[in-house]
């Protein structure tokens, strides 16, 4: 009982942090402590230990026969532990490499020892952390590489930010009222969104932000940092905004820290403006294709920004358009 509920509230804690990492899709997570910020609840988490629990209680029959997959689970979490301290020693603590090396080798002799007995056993059981692992490690490494190439492929069909300004000046468009926020992963080039709504409205908001979240290896950042805003031109502020990767991001609430020209954002009258990709597998350079495939996939399944940022969603428009990977 005491391992199940280890299990399950660190299967939340460390997919929560993953997802604020930018190493896993967006899902839905609930918070159910007002006092505690750790306290949370992920479905899609809780379905997916649900199931494995049932396909491993059906293979296995009983916990003698689950013993050779347990041990070499616990084995290889030994030893990454090991290394993790080792590179906290040398990284964090700033040790010197004898010192770190010392230490380390006498934990991690013993460790390879377990490991090396407990792969005798692979064949008896010892495969299920394995493929699980295999298989987090595949789907965590599609996501990160699909979304470094899909913002590559944006990239291509953007424009500099100076550039931008430029046709805005020479084809005149209109600047209607109100505030618009553009929310984009890199806002030193002109957002695909914001390109979309001028070359197909042919008008542009009085006031414009360029937001762009960001997470920091910390796990907490203060009020005092989370916002930070420049002018870059007629109306047009870039916006950036910080949290800690055990922290829930709220949009409309970190703008209320934020100032633009001297004056306060009300993120409630304010439309956001964010772009909907539809992924396209293609054979261009990049991925393999069935990895390509999975990324799409990924990226249907995955909360959308509105839900995850906690943004009105009256407030909305969503923009969409097919990249190809």
């Amino acid at each position: 009982v005491i391992a199940s509920q280890a299990l399950i509230s660190g299967a939340f804690s460390v997919t929560s942090q993953a997802i604020q990492l930018g190493i896993l899709p967006r899902l839905q997570i609930f918070y159910t402590s007002s006092r505690t910020m750790g306290q949370i609840y992920i479905p899609a988490v809780n379905y997916m230990l649900f199931v494995m629990t049932l396909i491993l209680v059906l293979t296995f029959q009983s916990s003698s026969n689950l013993a050779s997959a347990y041990g070499i689970g616990v084995a290889l979490v030994m030893i990454n532990t090991t290394f993790l301290v080792a590179l906290c020693q040398i990284f964090v603590w700033k040790w010197p490499l004898r010192k770190a090396f010392a230490v380390s080798t006498v934990f991690i002799v013993i460790d390879l020892a377990f490991v090396y007995s407990n792969m005798l056993k692979v064949l008896h059981g010892g495969w299920v952390p394995l493929a699980i692992g295999g298989m987090l490690f595949i789907v965590m490494s599609t996501w990160l590489r699909g979304r470094e190439i899909l913002a590559e492929r944006l990239a291509e069909n953007s424009l500099s930010l100076k550039d931008f300004f430029a046709d805005l000046e020479s084809e005149n468009i209109q600047r209607v009222p109100g505030t618009a926020i553009f929310m984009a992963r890199d806002i030193r080039q002109t957002p695909a969104a914001l390109l979309q709504n001028t070359r197909h409205n042919q008008v542009v908001h009085e006031n414009v932000i360029l937001l762009q979240v960001m997470t920091e290896e910390s796990p907490y950042v203060s009020d005092l940092e989370r916002v930070r805003s420049e002018h870059i031109w007629d109306g047009f502020h870039r916006v950036y905004v910080r949290y800690g990767y055990m922290e829930k991001p709220h949009i409309p609430r970190a703008l209320m820290l934020a100032k633009v020209d001297g004056q306060p954002i009300d993120p409630m009258k304010a439309t956001y403006f964010l772009g909907r990709e539809i992924v396209l597998a293609t054979h261009r350079q990049g991925m393999a294709l069935w990895r390509e495939r999975l990324f799409a996939v990924l990226t249907q399944v995955a909360l959308r920004a509105t839900a995850f940022f906690r943004i009105p969603p009256e407030r909305v428009i969503e923009i969409g358009m097919q990249v190809e990977l």
